[in-house]
């Protein structure tokens, strides 16, 4: 059974001083997949945070980190007392130390991976990607570039991102919400379903068939959003890249800046998608 961990923003957000004792059996995580509990030390009388590793491979490597953090003037986030310490040194937990949790769902070469928190995140992206059409346009419209040749095809383009992104976005983040919130009947769902997803709903115990409904759904549709962005803003940026540069050069710096940015913007959205998408593909292979 998987660990539920308290989403945090980063370690800085762990303070041990308003840590109590009720506290010390979670467990958190931060926005980059780093993983840390806290334990009482008994010498210091005092709460301690610590990195939770997957194995003694992760542990040698966050040392080695660790090690070139403390030598930089920046501060590090060693200073909160996180320790972190190789496999075989909790084996058998002595005097005052606590053992670091090794994650069962992954290992050194294979990142753990939480689908509660993998599809809130994709949840809340919906509204990210929103602002980021938003900016991409209004960079757009800011650069000139729509006067120029070719200036149409980018107009058709970015309509049918709009598209995508607000339209359909609407119309996903509502379904999202009806499968998490308030579910309708299994049989409605069942006809969504391809053959080898039916049979193992009808292989599941009872109370996990909504689940696997939600789970085959979601990730569906996550898959074909972020495959659709993926084509649509790829093209996108084919096409401004094609855009004559030396015309660009004679507009104003600011016009050109705008330019810039949008093509940034563009490739922001790009590495995004391509990430929730391998993630989707661990989705797979964790809960095929």
């Amino acid at each position: 059974m998987e660990t539920d961990y308290v989403q945090i923003d980063s370690v800085e957000d762990l303070d041990p001083e308003r840590i109590t004792l009720r506290d010390l059996n979670k467990r958190y995580i931060d926005r980059n997949g780093n993983r840390y509990a806290t334990r009482f030390n008994l010498k210091t009388r005092k709460v301690e945070v610590i990195r939770i590793v997957k194995g003694v491979h992760e542990a040698m490597r966050i040392k080695e980190q660790a090690r070139y953090e403390r030598q930089a003037p920046a501060k590090s986030i060693q200073e909160k007392s996180e320790e972190v310490y190789e496999e075989e040194d909790f084996r058998e937990p002595q005097g005052n130390a606590a053992p670091v949790d090794f994650d069962q769902g992954g290992s050194p070469s294979q990142p753990i991976f939480y689908e509660h928190s993998f599809i809130e995140e994709c949840q809340s992206d919906l509204d990210k990607m929103k602002q980021r059409l938003h900016g991409v346009v209004n960079n757009l419209k800011g650069s000139r570039v729509l006067e120029m040749d070719g200036g149409d095809t980018i107009d058709n383009q970015v309509r049918a991102i709009e598209s995508v992104c607000l339209t359909q976005a609407d119309e996903l983040g509502n379904y999202v919400k009806e499968l998490t919130t308030y579910p309708r009947p299994l049989s409605h769902y069942a006809t969504r379903l391809s053959a080898d997803q039916k049979d193992k709903l009808d292989r599941a115990p009872e109370e996990q068939k909504m689940d696997l409904i939600k789970r085959f759904e979601l990730r569906k549709i996550f898959e074909e959003y972020y495959t659709r962005i993926l084509d649509l803003f790829g093209k996108l940026l084919d096409t401004l890249q094609a855009v004559d540069q030396e015309k660009l050069r004679h507009f104003p710096a600011v016009q050109q800046q705008s330019y810039r940015d949008a093509v940034s913007s563009i490739g922001f959205v790009l590495d995004d998608c391509r990430k929730k998408l391998s993630g989707i593909a661990t989705w797979k292979k964790r809960y095929p």
